[in-house]
């Protein structure tokens, strides 16, 4: 058996054959996971360009994911899981064993920040990790509203909190400082509330992918996310410390560890959200909550230029977002699970018999979407990357120390998600 990785969709999958075929869930072609040459399996010069293209431009992670840090990583996170099986069945023998689930978490994360210390923007473009907020151009980089405007609980009526949430670019460096949310979190005091964004489709120009249209000097920021196992373990971990029979303390510091570290995506959908600050214990002297939540219904998308009527949010789609959110690659067009499930289509071979061909694959649709993120550490110390668009790329900035303007640099990122 030998592993491959599609260069189009990333999924990994292990297969036999010596013969030449394609990604048994998008049939494209498809790349050895491991090994020094891209044995790339396509009969379409395009698709042939540009799967080399991506394998050089993922040269630097699959070193990665093929050295210590990475395949570490990989053996880490399913022993990790294995483990996490068995402490929602088991919880108190593992509770009783503490010191070896501690060090299974640690060694884990451990491998995931090493991992996280090498991953680029071009990697996590081609992988569908990429995500990108929108600041509008007349709004100030160092944005605070002093007083929230939320909503008490989901249904309820919207009122004015004594309370500030940031949002302004200068304020995502503060988002990416563990010290304001670990030990003790300081998230109610600067405002450093989640906030919404869109999932980028590298199969589509990046303008394209917004709700607004870029204009000249609109502002934006670009921050990764981890691959879905990794979002999956810490959301795992999280519900264990909630687990009613599993009673360990050391776990609730160490789980707020993690989490402090690293950028999470909580809600997605591939159509506006229309999400907004709700309530749930503003007066709660010690530990007051406000949630970036969705509105009370939810918009859908036009059919053939006719407005639908909106969705009432019910606990099910509630629910539904935040499962999205753990298999967030499903909410770009063409990339669903249960579309790519191989018990629906099964792996694409040479045609036997006198069988019909197999259906072409749909073109990808450009949906315009939307997720909510809390935006953390990042390694590389790449990211958040800050830009502005000129109308025909995105310039690459940093930002004054006092958060007033924006400086440029002599990087970009072309509308193609080109990285130079």
């Amino acid at each position: 058996m030998a592993y491959y990785i599609c260069f189009r969709c990333m999924k990994k999958f292990e297969d036999s054959r010596e013969e030449e075929f394609a990604c048994p869930f998008c049939h494209c072609a498809v790349l050895p996971y491991e090994g020094p040459t891209p044995a790339i399996v396509s009969h379409n010069p395009l698709l042939l360009l540009r799967a080399n293209r991506l394998y050089r431009n993922h040269s630097k992670l699959y070193e990665a994911m093929n050295g210590p840090g990475g395949r570490d990583l990989i053996a880490c996170r399913a022993e990790l899981g294995n483990l996490l099986d068995k402490a929602f069945a088991e919880p108190k023998q593992v509770s009783e064993n503490w010191p070896h689930l501690e060090r299974t978490i640690v060694k884990w994360f451990m491998a995931y920040k090493e991992w996280e210390s090498k991953d680029t923007f071009q990697c996590a473009f081609a992988e569908s990790r990429m995500t990108l907020r929108w600041l509008k151009t007349n709004h100030p980089l160092k944005m605070i509203y002093n007083r929230v405007e939320a909503s008490e609980g989901l249904m309820g009526p919207t009122k004015h909190w004594p309370f500030q949430q940031t949002i302004g670019f200068y304020w995502l460096p503060l988002r990416a400082q563990p010290e304001n949310f670990d030990p003790v979190s300081r998230k109610l005091q600067l405002g450093l509330h989640d906030l919404s964004g869109c999932l980028l489709d590298p199969r589509h120009p990046l303008s394209s992918q917004t709700f607004n249209h870029p204009a000249v000097g609109d502002k934006y920021a670009f921050m990764p996310l981890s691959d879905p196992g990794d979002q999956l373990v810490c959301y795992r971990l999280r519900s264990l410390t909630i687990h009613p029979q599993f009673h360990q303390k050391a776990l609730h510091q160490l789980v707020r560890h993690i989490r402090a570290r690293m950028t999470r995506i909580r809600l997605a959908r591939d159509y506006d959200i229309g999400t907004h600050l709700v309530a749930y214990e503003p007066d709660n002297p010690s530990d007051p909550r406000f949630k970036y939540e969705p509105v009370a219904s939810l918009k859908q998308r036009a059919v053939n230029q006719q407005a639908q009527p909106e969705v009432p949010l019910t606990p099910e789609l509630h629910a539904h977002l935040k499962t999205n959110a753990l298999h967030f690659k499903s909410i770009l067009a063409g990339n669903s699970e249960a579309a790519a499930a191989p018990a629906v289509r099964p792996p694409v071979g040479p045609r036997q018999g006198n069988g019909p061909p197999p259906p072409p694959a749909s073109k990808p649709v450009i949906n315009k979407n939307e997720i909510t993120v809390a935006y953390r550490e990042h390694a590389s110390g790449l990211f958040p990357i800050i830009t502005k668009w000129n109308g025909r790329q995105f310039a690459v900035c940093t930002i004054t120390d006092d958060g007033a303007a924006l400086l440029p640099t002599t990087h970009s990122i072309s509308d193609r998600g080109a990285y130079t």
